[in-house]
C-alpha cells in the first residue's frame, strides 16, 4: 500500500498516518488490528519515505512522512 501511495504522491507531498496506540483502551479497534509506530515505520519501503515527525495524541499518534 505504501509503495502505491509513494507512486501517486506529488513531489514534495506528505503522508500523515494517524493510528490508535497498541494498548488497551475502552474504545477503538481491537488490539489485533492496531499497529504500533514501529510497525508503521517498518512497513515503509526504505528510501521511499522520510519520517518528519511523531506526535503523541494521547490514545492515538500521528506520524508525518515526506516522499523521498
Amino acid at each position: 500500500m505504501f509503495r502505491e501511495i509513494h507512486r501517486v504522491l506529488k513531489q514534495g507531498g506528505f503522508l500523515a498516518v494517524i493510528e490508535c496506540k497498541k494498548e488497551e483502551t475502552p474504545f477503538g479497534p481491537p488490539m489485533e488490528l492496531r499497529r504500533s509506530a514501529q510497525d508503521i515505520e517498518g512497513a515503509m519501503t526504505p528510501g521511499d519515505f522520510l519520517k518528519i515527525r511523531y506526535v503523541d495524541l494521547g490514545v492515538t499518534y500521528l506520524i508525518l512522512f515526506a516522499a523521498a
